[in-house]
């Protein structure tokens, strides 16, 4: 009896050579659809937040003032607006595949409903330490949101000089509060507070500009770099480095915001 050898199955090359041409390159993008959700900018709220809620840090620093039941009526909001309001947007940041403000806005939202916490827990008297919670433990966390913000202030500044600065003023800010509270240096706190001051009002900026850019159509308030931003009629066109996105400049539909 004979035996008939059946031929090996055809492999099926992709569709996409490894090594295309301009034309390959334009007939593969001819054929690809991307399904999309334009969103509003999330950082518009997120530091808007986190302008406010560290205004609070200013507050407690540098002193103000302190009736004794402050820490009480401050961490609610602390909490609820420059915690878990960042880290909802920290959660839409992500979708606009914006990767700056997705560490951003969580690792601060993250920080103020910590602070917040304690907050509750020093005033009420649950753990005995001071009605701010000031303890080298609390800066050797603002010491690590120092680095991460100063990685993010350098991340955002090819796409954003304004958004690296105030991120960089965060992250000095920060930096001199681990500084004060872990080498028990008054002095530095206060200076702390009082860059956090200058941060809380670039904040307050970066939001407002984001905010009126959409609200507008066009650019109001100087926020973008001119390589990020392209302005055409009111509308951001595509960049050298865009490789397959929606022209029109939305988060959701465009990387970034």
């Amino acid at each position: 009896m004979s035996v008939t050898e059946s031929s090996p199955p055809t492999r099926t090359m992709p569709a996409f050579p490894l090594h295309q041409t301009d034309s390959d390159a334009a007939a593969w993008r001819e054929r690809t659809r991307l399904v999309l959700t334009p969103i509003a900018a999330p950082s518009i709220v997120g530091f808007f937040a986190l302008g406010a809620a560290a205004f609070m840090l200013t507050a407690v620093w540098t002193g103000w003032y302190d009736t004794g039941n402050s820490a009480l009526l401050l961490a609610p909001f602390v909490i609820v607006f420059g915690g878990l309001a960042q880290l909802a947007v920290a959660l839409f940041a992500y979708r606009a595949r914006d990767g700056v403000a997705t560490a951003v806005h969580a690792t601060w939202g993250s920080l103020f409903i910590a602070l917040g916490v304690i907050w509750i827990l020093a005033g009420t008297g649950a753990i005995a330490i001071a009605a701010t919670g000031a303890t080298p433990e609390i800066g050797l966390w603002l010491g690590a949101v120092a680095v991460i913000t100063l990685f993010c202030a350098i991340g955002a500044f090819p796409h954003s000089p304004v958004m690296s600065v105030t991120l960089l003023a965060l992250a000095i800010a920060s930096g001199l509060a681990c500084a004060g509270l872990v080498g028990d240096v008054s002095s530095l706190v206060t200076a702390a507070g009082w860059v956090m001051l200058g941060a809380t009002v670039l904040c307050a900026y970066t939001a407002g500009a984001l905010m009126l850019d959409g609200a507008f159509r066009r650019e109001v308030l100087p926020v973008h770099s001119d390589g990020a931003l392209r302005l055409h009629d009111g509308h951001r066109t595509m960049g050298p480095l865009d490789v397959i996105e929606y022209p029109v400049g939305m988060p959701g539909a465009h990387a970034g915001q």
